[in-house]
């Protein structure tokens, strides 16, 4: 099982910097991202709930990922409106862009201290996503097509 875990986490992290690295339309890399962030959140999840045995290495691993993705959206919201039929972002994102760009902020805060200080126990990261999972929600919420 943890030998899985560790296979997965490092895939989506390869997998991740080849999509971050650009060339994409911006919200292919918003969507790759969220995808990434989306996987990441999985193998954390199993680890706080203790479905999936705590690793520090893979968790470490998961939480650069998670990084990388929220800074890799950040970047994907062009000044202008970027909405079309292959994205599920709303025009309220560039309606209230101060609010969308602080909350997007946030959340690169928070996967910036995790991982510079990862939680020690399955406790600890059930605490962090207990924070992040609000974050996830509201924007999800606000700023995005709700899903079918």
């Amino acid at each position: 099982m943890k030998f899985s875990v560790i296979t997965s986490t490092v895939a989506a992290s390869l997998v991740a910097g080849v999509v971050f690295a650009g060339g994409h339309l911006a919200y292919e890399q918003r969507q790759a991202a969220m995808k990434a962030m989306g996987g990441s959140l999985r193998v954390v999840g199993g680890m706080a709930q203790g479905a999936v045995p705590f690793d520090a290495d893979t968790l470490a691993t998961t939480l650069a990922t998670m990084q990388a993705a929220a800074e890799t959206a950040q970047g994907a919201f062009p000044a202008e409106p970027d909405v079309s039929e292959n994205s599920k972002a709303l025009a309220a994102i560039w309606e209230d862009r101060e609010d969308f760009d602080m909350r997007l902020q946030t959340l690169v805060d928070t996967f910036t201290t995790a991982a510079a200080n990862p939680p020690a126990d399955a406790a600890a990261l059930g605490a962090l996503l207990g924070q992040v999972g609000p974050q996830c929600q509201t924007c999800h919420q606000n700023y995005r097509q709700p899903t079918e």
